[in-house]
């Protein structure tokens, strides 16, 4: 299986990642290319061309522009794609085409927008000029002009020598001002949005005969205002090409401010039809749920004919099982700590019937569609003082087992026969085998995430996507180039307090009559002064050329 330009991919998620926490903070006259978001449906693990299943281990074989070869397996491939496609939603974009397949050449055009819209964020609020860099030139200019300015206050030689006859050191020290060197200006912008999100789906059988899916996901969002967390779980299936639907979709939000009541909200939908809703502001800043929302038995049944063999057949097709909600909750201001829990059992069974006395029929085996129990959790931290500091942490384990066992429908009918020992009748059997599946089984994380946001830095650990990788690194950047920059700044500082202060020790030491009377020692001193402005302008240079990697 090929897919000739795999590898696009690759790069417009490292473009997407690279302006999405900044264009969260920029005004929306800085976005010109977003659209409404659009609902996000994962592609299913098929191959695009025999839409024949795949399973996570099998190989595909990637192509780059220059024809070189790369090998990834499935679940690598799609969970990338789910992944590009979960973010180009978010933008009002997707990869999905009229068939409902991923056409992978659409992230020309989007990789075109997005370098469009880097463009216009790098015009209007990257180069806003409180955040441009000097150039070297334009740092030596101010630094020359404050040296001139000093050199203004420092008296003549000749003056030197009436302070010394006048024995007046402490007028003239009193008139000599510290120098104070430019220094960059460093606009100060915090991270005042985070957003993170994980997901996760399965999709395992055929539309044609059974199948069942489903998902769940989490999300956080934090700033210095607000915690706000998501969560959602789904289940959908599909019975032969008679039906297929939702069977469970249940949405939980909740929000915690750092002043004020925060809110919740819950829903649960069952075969498409709200069972369970509300959504409310809470009464106190404090507030704590862990509560079993749901606990029912799930029955569904659909109806068709079809004839197997000569003998018409009346079929109730359904899906029969229990399913269990828990969701908890624990809000605080500025901290959110919860759980969704999903836990259900889920069967397929058939009936049977004919309208014909001579006939029968009957329907043999047990199909188990879904067995599983998932759990997803997340909490998060905030504090806020003139900086952002935050922790968070998403995690969701599940307990999967999936289309095991088969489903047979067995006919027969009693036709006349020459065969007077029997009665003149004969039976006749006919079979049709409705699905038969050796069964599917996963046990363990579907997501571990966590990270820290703090003064001395940021960090993420846990199974990280591409996208956690950029989001790490440009966050990194940031505080390398702020802490680079504000350290160059002390240094410069600091070489400047250190250098006029030992000059004006030596004007006012007990060696200061011999200073001023030896015309050579004096020299040397100014000599030394030309010399730091020198050594400035070398740290001035350093900073421009560090500033070019940064």
């Amino acid at each position: 299986m090929k897919k000739s330009i795999f590898l696009i991919y690759i790069q417009i998620a490292y473009h997407y990642s690279v302006f999405a926490n900044i264009t969260s903070q920029c005004h929306d006259g800085y976005i010109d290319y977003k659209r409404p978001a659009i609902p996000f449906v994962p592609f299913r693990m098929t191959d695009s061309e025999t839409d024949k299943e795949l399973s996570p281990d099998d190989i595909i074989t990637a192509v780059d522009r220059n024809a070189k070869s790369y090998q990834v397996t499935a679940k690598e491939f799609f969970e990338n794609l789910n992944s590009i496609e979960y973010g180009l939603n978010q933008w009002g974009y997707s990869l999905r085409d009229s068939t409902g397949s991923y056409n992978l050449s659409s992230l020309d055009s989007c990789l075109k927008l997005l370098e469009n819209q880097r463009e216009v964020i790098k015009k209007n609020l990257i180069q806003e000029p409180v955040n441009e860099m000097l150039k070297y030139t334009d740092w030596k200019k101010k630094v020359d002009q404050k040296k001139a300015d000093q050199k203004k206050k420092y008296p003549r030689f000749t003056d030197l020598i009436y302070y010394r006859d006048l024995n007046k050191y402490d007028e003239y020290t009193a008139k000599v001002q510290a120098f104070d060197v430019p220094r960059p200006l460093l606009k100060k912008v915090p991270m005042t949005v985070f957003k993170k999100s994980k997901n996760w789906a399965f999709e395992k059988g055929e539309k044609s005969k059974f199948l069942i899916g489903g998902g769940a996901g989490y999300g956080v969002k934090v700033s210095h205002l607000e915690a706000s967390s998501y969560a959602h779980m789904t289940i959908d299936a599909a019975l032969l090409k008679i039906w297929h639907g939702s069977v469970l979709s249940a949405k939980t939000s909740a929000s915690s401010p750092g002043t004020g009541m925060g809110s919740i909200s819950f829903s649960v939908n069952i075969f498409g039809a709200s069972l369970y809703a509300f959504d409310r502001d809470l009464d106190k800043s404090v507030h704590s749920i862990d509560r079993e929302f749901l606990n029912t038995p799930l029955s569904f049944e659909k109806g068709t004919h079809f004839t197997l063999g000569p003998i018409p057949i009346r079929l109730s097709l359904g899906v029969r099982g229990t399913n269990t909600l828990k969701w908890g909750l624990d809000a605080r201001p500025l901290q959110l700590q919860s759980f969704l829990q999903h836990n259900a059992e889920l069967d397929a069974y058939a009936v049977a019937a004919v309208d014909i006395l001579i006939a029968g029929v009957g329907v043999h085996g047990r199909l188990l569609l879904l067995s599983v129990n998932t759990r997803i959790a997340g909490n998060a931290h905030v504090e806020f003082n003139d900086t952002l500091y935050f922790k968070l942490d998403l995690v969701g384990k599940t307990d999967v087992h999936s289309l095991y066992g088969d489903l047979k429908i067995v006919a027969y009918a009693y036709l006349p026969t020459l065969k007077f020992w029997n009665g003149l009748l004969e039976k006749k059997e006919w079979s049709k085998r409705l699905g038969e599946f050796p069964g599917y089984n996963y046990s363990g994380n579907i997501f571990d995430y966590s990270a820290t946001l703090s003064p001395t830095g940021f960090s993420a650990k846990g199974q990280l996507s591409i996208e956690d990788v950029n989001d790490y690194m440009q966050i990194k950047k940031s505080v390398k180039r702020r802490e680079a920059v504000l350290s160059l700044a002390d240094i410069t500082q600091k070489r400047a307090r250190e250098t006029i202060k030992s000059i004006e020790n030596d004007f006012n030491g007990h060696n200061n009559k011999t200073l001023i009377a030896e015309e050579d020692l004096l020299k040397n001193n100014f000599a030394s002064i030309d010399k730091y402005f020198s050594d400035y302008e070398k740290e001035i240079k350093t900073f421009d050329d560090i500033a070019e990697y940064l």
